[in-house]
């Protein structure tokens, strides 16, 4: 991912050789910065497949390294925030299976709108994948985002295993503290939400702050995105 930027002040100096001098090559033109994704604190996840070149999914941000699991509990739909730093369409979106559900048994995943730093209406529901095997386990979609907030959510109908994000702070990474809450110098604030959701279509809004539950003592399932452009 890569973002061009340009200096606010504009040289009146003359471009030339003289080393003493701003040139206006080096100060007036646009500059591109690669590797947002990192800056942003978005991780890439890398698979292969056999002899395929590596693919590059992203989930949400972190504080720390690395991810964790979470035996996901059915009928209990979450959130985590994804950070778009530049407009892009997505062509996939999966969870990471390590322990599967029975056979037959699926996730539904959809994307939630930002509201002032807690998810809000739905944007997208993306459809539905068995969680029946281990490995990436995912939904083809065609769905551009925005630069900005977005929230990845993912339901399950029956218990599965798959890989987390820790619980460390997410949210304040961001510049968010938990709606409705007063941080303290010891607080933690949520990596996401959950709310009850019976397995279905998602609901139109996620839950109001009071009916649902902040993820800060567990992990919150990793949703991933892979991007097209």
């Amino acid at each position: 991912m890569a973002i061009e930027v340009k200096h606010a002040k504009v040289s009146t100096k003359p471009e030339g050789d003289d080393p003493s001098q701003v040139r206006t090559s080096d100060w007036n033109a646009a500059h591109t910065v690669t590797g947002m994704a990192d800056v942003l604190g978005i991780l890439a996840a890398q698979r292969r497949a056999g002899a395929t070149a590596p693919e590059s999914w992203y989930t949400g941000l972190m504080c720390l390294g690395g991810l964790t699991t979470l035996a996901m509990t059915a009928n209990r739909l979450y959130v985590h925030p994804f950070l778009v730093a530049k407009g892009q369409t997505a062509d996939r979106i999966a969870v990471c299976v390590t322990a599967a559900a029975a056979a037959g048994k699926k996730a539904r995943f959809g994307i939630y709108k930002n509201a002032n730093g807690y998810p809000g209406d739905l944007e997208a529901d993306l459809g539905e994948v068995t969680v029946d095997a281990t490995g990436l386990r995912m939904v083809t979609i065609n769905k551009t985002l925005a630069p900005g907030l977005w929230w990845l959510a993912v339901v399950v109908e029956e218990a599965a295993t798959v890989r987390a994000l820790y619980h460390y702070y997410t949210l304040g990474i961001i510049g968010f503290p938990a709606s409705g809450s007063t941080p303290t110098v010891s607080y933690t604030s949520p990596t996401g939400y959950y709310m009850a959701h019976t397995y279905g279509a998602l609901p139109a809004s996620f839950a109001a702050y009071a009916s649902a539950t902040e993820i800060t003592a567990s992990a919150c399932p990793a949703v991933f995105l892979r991007f097209s452009s």
